[in-house]
Order: structure tokens, then sequence, then C-alpha cells
């Protein structure tokens, strides 16, 4: 299907297509499935990675009252549902009639089912039972995460953390006033990530991807995902890495005039960046972020049977957009605004790995935590539909390509400036 870095993946699907008419309007439903075995054309493991594809795509007409030269009309639009994530209830549907159909076919062979012993369909019978309970188990928890989304939609907007960021001319009251939003802020992303984290397996990898229009108009993108860094062996380490790239963020922006990386505080603990560049077909966008960050040693803050568990370090780094700065002001006449906001959790973790003897022995290893809202603001420019649509696709490049380098990294920890688009390719 394609390459990457001479990696081949193939993949094998049918879809299925359905055109309905009803009083509010046509619809029309694709069913996609990937095939389990194909004789024709098999699967190659020996050579191939195999990407399964389900999905379903739902369209569906509406009218809505839109403003034309001062008068109210009514204009005809096409909504498209998608979910790639699990059976929408119309396939599990779908397949629970083909089920049945099966199942009643069979036992009306009456020759077959007596050949059968009673046994054997006493337990064909509870199979089915069985997969009809799974499947209205997997509609109900459909049906709680669309209630999710729409609380992601109406609720998740804003980050849990934001606060009004106000940065004037003076330098020495510029310091001041990030030093002072820093404890608070890395106290409240700790317990968000707390939070957040509170019933998942901590060192299990994980991404979770939402996004949607909010009200005002603007293309917000919600990332969460746990990653285990094999390759870095301690918090500190991992923690020099993010910084690093970061701080050297599109290393080569296009306007120098109107860019600023400045770092604050005793440590250095607090990263100031304004950027304007432009990387998709030269529509110029602009982000203004300040990054805290903190280190502690030697925590305890779960508990695992009743008992703490065992000590360790862990970190958190605060991303939030600027609202205002009066030295680098936002220039909605020329730029689109992107909003950077999150919380970056690292924490020491040790697993139990087979030596080449097939000996068990405790290894160090860090899990990063990242739950990140990325807002593309509403602009006025006249940004063509095409080029929009990729700069929301692109959206989430630059933290997957923090992420890859970290990924990469090995202790001891090796830093090179790697150029890293806002938005780019």
């Amino acid at each position: 299907m394609s390459e990457v870095e001479g990696v081949v993946a193939e993949t094998n699907f049918v879809m299925f297509s359905e055109r309905q008419s009803g009083v509010s309007g046509d619809e029309r439903v694709m069913v996609i499935n990937y095939v389990d075995k194909d004789d024709l054309y098999a699967y190659r493991s020996d050579a191939c990675i195999r990407l399964d594809i389900s999905a379903v795509i739902a369209l569906k007409s509406y009218r809505c009252r839109v403003k034309m030269a001062g008068k109210e009309k009514e204009k005809h639009v096409i909504v498209i549902t998608r979910n790639a994530e699990e059976k929408s209830e119309l396939l599990e549907h779908i397949k629970e009639l083909q089920n049945q159909v099966v199942f009643l076919q069979n036992r009306t062979n009456i020759v077959a089912w007596q050949e059968k012993d009673r046994e054997q369909i006493e337990t064909e019978i509870n199979n089915q039972v069985l997969k009809s309970s799974v499947r209205q188990h997997q509609l109900r928890v459909l049906s709680a995460q669309s209630a999710l989304s729409e609380l992601t939609h109406s609720v998740n907007d804003r980050c849990p953390l934001d606060i009004y960021i106000h940065l004037g001319r003076d330098w020495a009251k510029r310091t001041e006033t990030l030093t002072d939003l820093k404890a608070q802020q890395c106290q409240d992303a700790a317990e968000l990530m707390e939070k957040r984290t509170q019933f998942m397996t901590e060192a299990r990898e994980y991404t979770e991807n939402a996004q949607f229009v909010d009200e005002a108009g603007n293309f917000c993108s919600i990332r969460f995902d746990i990653t285990p860094l094999e390759g870095l062996k301690t918090v500190k380490d991992a923690f020099d890495v993010i910084q690093f790239h970061i701080k050297h963020m599109d290393t080569k922006p296009m306007n120098s005039k109107y860019t600023c990386t400045s770092e604050h505080g005793t440590d250095n603990d607090i990263l100031h960046r304004r950027l304007i560049m432009s990387e998709v077909d030269d529509v110029v966008t602009e982000t203004n972020f300040v990054m805290f960050s903190e280190r502690r040693s030697g925590v305890n803050r779960h508990y695992v049977g009743g008992e703490p568990s065992k000590p360790h370090d862990q970190g958190v780094m605060v991303m939030n957009y600027v609202d205002k700065d009066d030295i680098y002001p936002y220039r909605s006449d020329t730029c689109v605004r992107l909003d950077i906001s999150g919380v970056m959790a690292l924490k020491s973790w040790r697993r139990l790995v087979k030596t080449p003897q097939g000996e068990e022995k405790e290894e160090k290893g860090v899990v990063l935590t990242r739950w990140m809202l990325q807002k593309l603001r509403h602009t006025a420019l006249p940004v063509p539909t095409h080029v929009l649509q990729k700069m929301r696709d692109r959206i989430n490049e630059p933290g997957n390509a923090i992420l890859r380098a970290v990924k990469d990294a090995r202790t001891p920890v090796q830093l090179t400036a790697k150029d890293i688009p806002v938005l780019g390719c």
C-alpha cells in the first residue's frame, strides 16, 4: 500500500453502501470492514505490516437557515459522520441480522441438527446468547461515547489550566508576572494529570484525539497520550530533551522582527516563545506561549493494595498561550492565530525485562503523559477552504515531531537541534 522508510504496509477491505430516502431527507451509509482471510490475495506477514480498517461513513442531509443579503434563506447541507474506532450501531445491527439468518438456516436443517449431540447444540445456543450480550454491551459503550463526545465539544474548548496572561513592555515586570504564575500552574497541572490518569495503566502506550469547531468558529484539537520512553532512564534526561526541542522548535522562523525566545527564573524553568511562520501555502501563522517547568524527586502519590508505591521522580511542564503581549502583539490583519496550552508530565518507573540468559532484571524507564489543547482561531482573512483544512490536518504535527525526537533519544542524552515546523510538513 505505502512505504515509510522502506517499511511496506498492506490492507484488504470491503465497503458496503446503501442509500435510504426518508421524511427528514436522504441518507447514505458506507460500511468498511477488513477481510480476515483471502485465498486469492493472501496476507504477506513475512514482508508486510498488516493494517486492518473498520469504519462507518454516514451522510445525512439537513436544512439550516442562513442570512443572505439581509434575508433568511434555507440552505441544503450534507453532514458527514465518521466513526473509525468501533463499529457503529448500524453496522452492529447488520451483522446481528446476518448472524440470525445463518443461525435460523442451520436450525431448519433438521438432518444436520439430528447428527449433533445435545451438548454441542447447547454450546452453540449459549455462544449466540453471549455474542448478543457482548454486542449490546458494545452498543451501550458507544452510546456513552456519544455523550462524552458532546460533553467534550461543549466543555473542553478551554484548557482547565487557562489563565489570563498579559506581558507588558518592561522586561523585569514580564519576568515577575511569569514567576508569580509558575508555582500554581505546576501544582494545578500535576493535579490535572493525576485525575486524567486515575484509572489508567500508567506505563501502557495510549493515544486519544478529539477535534471539533467551537461556537466561536475556532478549530480545537485535544490530544491525550501516554508514551513509555524506553531509551531514556531518568526524568531529568527526558526533561532536558523536551525543553531543548521546544526551545528550538521552528529554528528558522519567517520574520525575526516579531519572534522571541526568552528564558526566565533562577533555573531557566520558564520559557517564553513567540513565533511567526509561513508553512502552509504561504498562509502566515502566529503563536505566543509560555512554558513553566518543575521537577521533583522521590515522590509518592499512588497507593497499591493499601500500601504506598515506591518513590519515583517526576516532572511537569505547563504550556499556556499569552493573551496579550505589548512588545509582540498579535497581528490578526496578516496572521492566523494558533493558541497552545496543555500539560506534559514525566514519571520514572521500573519494569522487569529478560536478560539474554533468561533471567529477569529490573530496568529503569520514564513515562511521558501529555494533555494538549491547540486552537486555530477563526480568522477574517481570505484563507481558501482547502488550505484551512490542510492547516487543521497538520495541527498535531509539531507535538508529534517532538514526541518522535524524545522517543528516539537515548541515555546519555546528546542534544541536536531539529527543525520542527509549526503546522508544517
